[in-house]
């Protein structure tokens, strides 16, 4: 089944420290989602090196065979042994025909959010420490073939956006003009953002 996405990334300021991907292969999408450490060194460099990585190892096997917690655990050692200070959290998923596999470290978010309600991919991660760290604990998740909308998004959108508009706009048909809207949700009355966002949705094709 094809798969459709969109996705966004905005700064707070001048130099931000989330990163963002989308790697498509022959056998599904890897999405990944970065929020390097504000205000430690390296932060920035952490989350760059996580997507960096990801779309080395999403290119380099079969999907089937990547474990994304044991793919965080390497990032997390590797980051740790560069030894540039940098940490990050990190959303992961595997998203296939047979469903959704990921895993998590830090306060990025994933969600699926149908006409039904809506499933907290990471409510049970860990929040520190971070990739980077040495020690971090990736806590992996997994949901059935995609029906709704799969949100990953940094702590901008998922800590400063109302969460019930937030899940109306996952479910508007023209999804190209999600991420915007769910940026949008996040700032302040002045338009600023406290923070800066990353944030991929993806979704399912219907066949015609």
């Amino acid at each position: 089944m094809p798969f459709e996405t969109a996705s966004l990334l905005v700064q707070a300021r001048q130099s931000g420290d989330d990163r963002l991907a989308v790697v498509e292969t022959d056998d599904g999408l890897v999405l990944v989602v970065a929020d390097g450490a504000g205000g430690a060194a390296g932060g920035a460099q952490a989350a760059s090196s996580i997507v960096d990585f990801v779309h080395s190892a999403a290119r380099s096997a079969p999907l089937s065979s990547v474990c994304p917690e044991l793919l965080l655990l390497t990032i997390d050692r590797d980051l740790a042994d560069a030894r540039h200070g940098g940490q990050s959290t990190a959303v992961l998923a595997i998203v296939s025909d047979d469903g959704v596999r990921g895993a998590s470290v830090g306060d990025s978010g994933a969600l699926v959010v149908g006409p039904a309600g809506v499933v907290d991919l990471t409510r049970h991660q860990v929040r520190k420490p971070l990739l980077g760290d040495g020690i971090a604990v990736p806590v992996p998740f997994a949901a059935g073939p995609l029906t709704g909308t799969l949100v990953l998004a940094s702590d901008g959108l998922v800590k400063y956006a109302p969460a019930r508009l937030l899940h109306e706009i996952a479910l508007r048909p023209d999804l190209a003009g999600v991420p915007r809207a769910m940026v949008d949700l996040a700032r302040l009355r002045s338009g600023e953002l406290q923070d800066d966002v990353a944030v991929v949705v993806c979704r399912a094709v219907s066949p015609s």
